[in-house]
């Protein structure tokens, strides 16, 4: 499922967060001993949303009888501007 968020993205703040240092990544990454992207996989969809912005994410469809229905996203889609951040 993917969704065009440009409305929602143009009235939306960035944050703004400075980069880490390279040296501080690699020293909280330092006693791993595997790395996968596994668990990246559905990470944006396994972060619940708050009630009170689930209603900025409904959009429209069509269910499998052929009504028109709106539907509310539970979890963070992709796509909006800040996702990758909080993600």
């Amino acid at each position: 499922m993917c969704g065009d968020y440009h409305p929602i993205n143009k009235f939306t703040r960035s944050n703004k967060y400075a980069m880490p240092l390279s040296e501080e990544i690699f020293d909280a990454l330092s006693k791993a001993k595997v790395f996968s992207t596994l668990e990246l996989r559905f990470g944006y969809h396994e972060l619940p949303l708050k009630e009170s912005d689930k209603v900025k994410m409904t959009f429209w469809g069509i269910n499998p009888q052929g009504k028109d229905c709106l539907y509310q996203w539970q979890f963070l889609p992709f796509d909006l501007k800040n996702a990758p951040t909080k993600f």
